[in-house]
């Protein structure tokens, strides 16, 4: 069962999810969701092989910094 959640996020936020989101391949709402199942361990059983590596990605998105010279 899942809950739909609207949030309220200021830009600089925002736009920090985005740059994650973008190097990951995957939507804000994704990465956003995929961070908090991940920061309260909640049980995410993946549908597939492809979901399962999405997740596993979607881990590194906090160590991946994108710097722009």
């Amino acid at each position: 069962m899942s809950q739909v959640l609207t949030l309220e996020l200021n830009d600089d936020v925002y736009m920090a999810f985005q740059q994650q989101a973008t190097a990951v391949g995957v939507s804000v709402a994704e990465l956003v969701a995929a961070s908090l199942n991940r920061k309260y361990s909640l049980s995410v059983s993946p549908q597939s092989d492809t979901e399962e590596a999405r997740q596993r990605l979607l881990g590194f998105a906090g160590v991946i910094t994108i710097s722009e010279h």
